[in-house]
């Protein structure tokens, strides 16, 4: 269908609304006019609709338009406004919105209501698609409805712009070789980030942490005010995570920068020689989602000691009985007053035991995730069921623990202990 036949069935559906009479004494603009009927035919913009309109039905035109009042003469005024936030951030998609003056609104919708239309356009519809079709002629722009980088309202009756810089995500995996950072920043236990003579005045339990280390470098590189650190399951403090790394997604809000040197953000940070990325690269939201949903099995190596001699034949009778084991956890006494005391119910998928000394071994476990090992060795005072420590008869404790594989299906081999 050409662009005179799709005119033709605007002029056409506009006849049967009795126009000339009922805009009597209301002069309306051209685009205004053509809003009424905006979803009849495709391939059309409003100026063109209501031209035809008004030449077809010989419909008066005033010098203000009793609609709008000139907001549509704007238009070019409002691109402006736009584009000069626009220079605050790098990006490549956006998005417009518009708020209007309410008179307008009421005004439109008393006039669809007494013509009875049904597709019509409102106000701030053309507005956005009118300055986004402006901006989108510069290069290396495009619109996005579902995720752009940024979202520009504006405000028409202040002249204001509202400029919106929607995050961005990064995916990696991470190592850590100390025994004493966290994953998050923890506030001191005493002042609870005040400020206190016990953390030296710094407000924190610890120096840094996994998300510090990790974020700061790319923030700066980013040129963002803030972030926030998302990691799948995280170990606790004195506990290295080792082998394949831990998944994790970095957050990065009202970023200026969203063009990132990865692998120069990835060497910066591993120089801490305490924590190591690997696998840095764009993500999204969705993947939050992913990997704080996900419920990977994990592998450790933990150094036990034990309270009296142990015979290695005896150890490892009692290490292969815990193998495809159920075993039930109340909510260990180191965590409960964080988290909610009941029991939990995991499957060891694999347990090896080597013995170093009479008094020392090493373990090899693989377990569900959510599985506290240490409890499952010392056995929490009888809060976890069956334990290493009551199987064996003997008090035993992990000295050191690390975390050697998370077994998701991108980073790890899936092979058994």
């Amino acid at each position: 269908m050409t662009g005179a036949e799709n005119l033709d069935d605007v002029v056409a559906v506009a006849e049967d609304h009795d126009l000339v009479e009922k805009l009597s004494g209301r002069p309306i603009c051209d685009r205004c006019l053509g809003r009424l009927f905006g979803k009849v035919s495709t391939g059309l913009d409003n100026l063109s609709r209501g031209r035809a309109i008004r030449e077809s039905l010989g419909i008066e035109k005033g010098t203000e338009c009793w609609l709008c009042e000139g907001l549509f003469d704007e238009i070019e005024k409002f691109s402006k406004l736009v584009d000069k936030e626009m220079e605050k951030a790098e990006f490549e998609t956006f998005l417009i919105g518009s708020r209007i003056d309410p008179e307008v609104e009421n005004r439109e919708e008393s006039l669809w209501a007494e013509l009875n239309l049904q597709q019509f356009e409102a106000a701030k519809s053309e507005i956005n698609r009118e300055v986004g079709k402006i901006l989108e002629a510069k290069p290396g722009l495009e619109v996005n409805f579902e995720n752009p980088d940024v979202v520009a309202v504006i405000d028409t009756m202040f002249d204001h712009v509202e400029f919106n810089i929607n995050p961005i995500f990064v995916y990696g995996r991470y190592k850590k070789s100390a025994r004493d950072i966290p994953q998050t920043t923890w506030q001191c236990l005493s002042c609870w980030g005040k400020g206190c003579e016990k953390c030296n005045n710094t407000g924190r339990e610890f120096a840094t942490s996994v998300e510090e280390i990790i974020g700061t470098p790319l923030l700066e590189e980013t040129e963002s005010e803030g972030f926030s650190f998302h990691g799948a399951g995280r170990e606790d403090v004195d506990v290295r995570m080792l082998g394949n790394g831990r998944p994790f997604v970095l957050q990065l809000s009202r970023p200026k920068k969203r063009t990132t040197d990865f692998e120069k953000v990835q060497s910066k940070i591993n120089e801490s020689k305490v924590v190591e990325v690997t696998s840095l690269q764009p993500s999204n939201r969705q993947k939050i989602i992913e990997i704080k949903g996900a419920r990977y099995p994990k592998s450790y190596k933990a150094i036990v000691e034990f309270a009296s001699p142990v015979q290695e034949q005896k150890l490892k009778e009692v290490v292969r009985s815990f193998h495809s084991k159920e075993v039930a956890q109340q909510t260990p006494q180191r965590v409960v007053r964080r988290r909610a005391d009941k029991v939990r119910k995991r499957k060891i998928l694999g347990f090896q035991a080597s013995l170093r000394e009479d008094k020392t071994a090493e373990l090899l476990i693989k377990a569900e995730a959510g599985t506290y090992i240490k409890e499952l060795v010392d056995g929490d005072e009888g809060r976890t069921k069956p334990s290493l420590a009551g199987s064996l008869g003997v008090d035993c404790r992990v000295k050191f623990l690390d975390v050697i594989e998370i077994h998701d299906e991108v980073g790890s081999d899936g092979e058994e202990l």
